[in-house]
């Protein structure tokens, strides 16, 4: 696969839908985003340079808050991890000490997404083909998404070409891997729109030839790690040839449940049933309801996380 791709996050509903069109859209927004919240689980590598999240701020592609930090400086085994609404996931995290662990010098002039990315893990020094990776445990059964963001602090000192590979594996066998230009920070903040957030650059490139040549990239995608039975999924880097004295980096990570198709006919159906209700049943609404709607479904889009990708 080879190809970028930018995300914007775009908020529900659209204008025009009437009051019981607001209601169809409200009732599956929360059921769509109660399942994404209920298994996603968001991760910062943070250690001795960074600014750490808190809790209360949300961040990432698909927006949560509540994510894990962790330093990289450090070896752990079996760290438990909270989700998305703060509560036990039953899904910990091993890895090993990485080598290195830098400041990306984003922050807060570039808003939450930019404190997400401020500190990077990376191999240890050497060239390519040396690795790190970090493994989930007791993931229960489902179909996942898991992105991993690679802001690089690189500069003209220490290398500008830094493509990394990157290896989802899980416990089935099933493995994706994909190569990444690890974007740099005067990039990243180039990039930034107080409007609208990031620009958010796919690296899924099926070469490192075509990673190298493309556009900088922050971020990989891994879909369809599917899991029948509860297991593990490992998350690796590679230094890839072709890069200069610089190691490719991690600075995050997220892992998204996605729905399952009978989940998803649920809530559409729900949302239909809502759509076709008799006008006399609708009758008599207070306008008020109408605000009441749009702000809910601002705080569920929030809470669950909608993405929407442009290729």
């Amino acid at each position: 696969m080879a190809g970028t791709a930018s995300v914007s996050r775009k908020g529900f509903p659209a204008p025009g839908l009437g009051l019981v069109g607001l209601m169809a859209v409200a009732a599956c927004v929360a059921s769509v985003g109660a399942v994404n919240a209920s298994m996603m689980i968001g991760m910062q590598w943070h250690g001795d340079f960074g600014t750490a999240l808190a809790t209360s701020q949300f961040a990432g592609i698909v927006l949560q808050n509540n994510f894990n930090v962790l330093s990289p400086s450090t070896a752990e085994t079996s760290v438990p991890l909270i989700n998305s609404q703060g509560n036990p996931s039953g899904v910990n995290i091993t890895y090993a000490k990485f080598g290195n662990n830098y400041s990306t010098g984003t922050g807060s002039t570039t808003g939450n997404d930019g404190l997400l990315v401020s500190s990077d893990a990376k191999t240890s020094g050497g060239s390519g083909g040396t690795t790190q990776s970090f493994t989930l445990n007791d993931v229960p059964m489902g179909n996942y998404e898991l992105i991993a963001y690679t802001l690089n602090n690189g500069s003209t000192t220490n290398g500008t070409t830094v493509v990394g590979q990157y290896t989802a594996t899980d416990t089935q066998g099933y493995s994706q891997s994909y190569y990444d230009l690890n974007q740099q920070p005067a990039a990243w903040d180039s990039g930034y729109s107080s409007a609208t957030g990031p620009d958010w650059i796919q690296g899924n490139y099926s070469t490192e030839t075509a990673a190298a040549a493309a556009t900088a990239q922050n971020y990989v995608q891994f879909v369809g790690l599917d899991l029948p039975v509860a297991g593990s999924i490992t998350v690796t880097e590679t230094w890839a040839g072709i890069s200069t004295s610089n190691g490719p980096a991690f600075n995050g990570f997220q892992l998204i449940l996605v729905p399952e198709p009978a989940a998803l006919a649920v809530v559409l159906l729900g949302g239909l049933g809502i759509l076709l209700l008799p006008r006399r049943q609708r009758a008599g609404r207070p306008d008020g309801l109408r605000g009441a709607i749009f702000a809910k479904t601002t705080q569920l889009q929030h809470q669950g996380g909608f993405h929407e990708q442009t290729q």
